[in-house]
């Protein structure tokens, strides 16, 4: 009998290429800054994740502000005057 194990791939590398990986960056990096440097990575991307599911009010007066100020501008200026 045969038994087939399926493994996770993640973006398409299989479990001994991220070995191989993550043992690269021991290397570089060390044992004492590997967890930092994990820690940080991990803020960074709830950072993100955070500014695109829920902007800040400033940031969505500034945007509307000049999405507003674009439009008025160019209503409000002749087709003549534009050309020049």
């Amino acid at each position: 009998m045969l038994v087939q194990f399926t493994y996770m791939n993640i973006f398409g590398l299989g479990p001994a290429e991220i070995a191989i990986i993550l043992f690269v960056l021991l290397l570089f990096f060390g044992k004492d800054r590997l967890p930092g440097l994990a820690k940080s990575l991990g803020e960074s991307f709830r950072e993100v994740k955070n500014g695109f599911t829920n902007p800040t009010p400033s940031e969505t007066k500034s945007h509307t502000e000049s999405v507003t100020a674009t439009s008025t501008d160019s209503k409000s200026e002749p087709q003549s005057e534009k050309k020049k």
